[in-house]
């Protein structure tokens, strides 16, 4: 009987390539085990008309992946570091990390409209956009 290993993962596109990096390092040590990616929505996808902290905070984009590993629905679950609460949770500790990325996310140009300042942008609403000489 074939392995499987079920990663438990967000829905949005960066989560499901963090997840497929998983799959395929797990892959890498063991071409017989199946590995699939089970996505779901989280609360903190869900909620689009109010700022996150107001309802919670980072918590919100973890709570249906552990309550997952809990039901035995996934065997492992793939975060964002930046998606974490705080405090680590003694029920499902932080096991692994995988390497990290280029953490840059910016784009910084000048243009003809911007004259000598250039602009900076992110999609984070935590960094925002700025102005700069």
């Amino acid at each position: 009987m074939q392995s499987v290993i079920r990663i438990g993962s967000r829905e949005s596109r960066l989560a499901v390539k963090q997840a497929e990096i998983i799959k395929d390092q797990i892959r890498r040590c063991d071409q017989t085990i199946l590995v699939e990616i089970i996505t779901m929505k989280t609360t903190g996808d869900k909620i689009l008309d109010r700022s996150l902290e107001s309802v919670g905070g980072k918590g919100l984009f973890v709570k249906e992946l552990d309550q997952a590993l809990a039901d035995g629905r996934i065997d492992l679950a793939v975060h964002s570091l930046k998606d974490m609460p705080m405090e680590e949770s003694s029920e499902f500790p932080i096991l692994a990390y995988s390497r990290r990325e280029d953490p840059r996310d910016v784009l910084i140009y000048k243009s003809e409209r911007t004259g000598n300042r250039g602009r900076v942008y992110t999609h984070k609403n935590r960094r925002c956009y700025r102005n700069f000489q």
